[in-house]
């Protein structure tokens, strides 16, 4: 997928330690999170970090916004 070979994305995964780009979790399956507009592959996510970026239709604002909405309601940011 993506142009990426199995190898390619077993040293992507060593890379990462076969943890997620963004919380670090380390996950049986890891997914393959790409640019739509580029089609370049950005990294390897766990499946609800993947989703997150996804369903903010990978909009920093939205996500940024998100986060002040968690903080402003109880949710320490750590």
């Amino acid at each position: 997928m993506y142009g990426l070979t199995s190898a390619d994305f077993e040293a992507l995964s060593t890379s990462q330690d076969g943890r997620c780009a963004i919380c670090g979790d380390a996950p049986d399956m890891l997914h393959i999170d790409h640019d739509h507009d580029r089609q370049e592959i950005r990294a390897l996510l766990c499946g609800p970090c993947n989703r997150m970026l996804g369903l903010a239709h990978d909009d920093p604002r939205r996500l940024a916004a998100g986060i002040r909405y968690l903080a402003d309601h109880g949710c320490p940011l750590e």
